[in-house]
């Protein structure tokens, strides 16, 4: 699509970056022209993937000192365990030299992060 390859319901598929349990963040730089951020996540129970329940979006001049932006929860379909969803948030409008997105996995979590 337009917005470059995009991850799909398969775990296998080498797009998704896969985070395990814990407190993670992921720092972007540049980020002064962007128009939104988007945030893909696989939600596939059956493997023991489930999407973090908060993602917050933090800015900062400098990468250094940070401000929270936004909170969004994700998105809380009911999944089957026969069954992947891919899963979306979008931050926007988003404008700062630095953005970070910080999450904790209760599960293993897979993201494909999409800068516009």
């Amino acid at each position: 699509g337009k917005f470059g390859p995009i991850a799909t319901e398969d775990p296998a598929d080498p797009r998704w970056t896969k985070y395990p349990k814990g407190t993670h963040e992921i720092v972007f730089e540049h980020c002064d022209e962007l128009s939104w951020l988007m945030v893909l996540m696989l939600d596939c129970a059956k493997d023991g993937i489930v999407p973090p329940q908060k993602v917050h979006l933090f800015t900062s001049d400098d990468g250094e000192k940070w401000s929270l932006y936004e909170i969004k929860d994700s998105p809380a379909f009911p999944n089957t365990l026969h069954d992947a969803f891919i899963d979306h948030l979008v931050f926007s409008p988003v404008k700062s030299p630095y953005l970070k997105i910080a999450f904790t996995a209760e599960e293993e979590v897979y993201i494909q992060t999409i800068c516009h």
